[in-house]
C-alpha cells in the first residue's frame, strides 16, 4: 500500500497542472459561471466529507473510496480515463470517465495527501480498474 509520500514531484502547489490525458485538472475551483462553481463546490465538499473520516492517510484507499462514491463499479470496470484507443483496444476504444467528476476526485486526494504527484494518481487510479476487471 501507497502512503501520502509520494515522489516528490507533484505540482499540488499549483491551481492548475497538467495530467497525462492532455487536459488541465483544476486543484482549486475556477468557473466562471455562479452555477457550475455551486456544483462543483458541492461535489467537492460531498467528496471531502465521504474520506474525512478515514483513519488512514493511505492514497490508494482515499482514492478507492472515492471512486467508489461517484462511478459504479461496471462504470469502472468497463471505462477508461482517456476513451483513447490503446494497443489492446484496436478500434474499438473504452469510454472516458465522466471528467468533472475524475477531476474532482483528484483534487480532493491531493488534499487529503498534497505530497502525491499527478503521474502517481493515474497509476493507482489504473490499478483500481485493473482489479475490478479482473474479477
Amino acid at each position: 500500500t501507497s502512503s501520502c509520500t509520494g515522489s516528490g514531484n507533484s505540482s499540488a502547489n499549483s491551481n492548475v497542472k497538467e495530467d497525462n490525458f492532455s487536459l488541465k485538472v483544476p486543484v482549486t475551483i475556477q468557473a466562471t459561471a455562479d452555477s457550475a462553481e455551486t456544483i462543483h463546490s458541492n461535489l467537492l465538499e460531498e467528496l471531502r466529507k465521504t474520506i474525512q473520516d478515514l483513519r488512514s492517510t493511505e492514497i490508494l484507499r482515499v482514492i478507492k473510496t472515492l471512486a467508489y462514491s461517484l462511478f459504479s463499479k461496471d462504470e469502472l470496470a468497463s471505462r477508461s480515463l482517456t476513451g483513447k484507443r490503446s494497443i489492446h483496444s484496436g478500434d474499438n476504444a473504452r469510454l472516458p470517465l465522466e471528467q468533472t467528476k475524475l477531476h474532482a476526485i483528484e483534487a480532493v486526494a491531493v488534499e487529503k495527501c498534497p505530497f502525491f504527484s499527478h503521474k502517481e494518481f493515474v497509476s493507482k487510479f489504473r490499478n483500481i480498474q485493473k482489479m475490478l476487471r479482473r474479477t
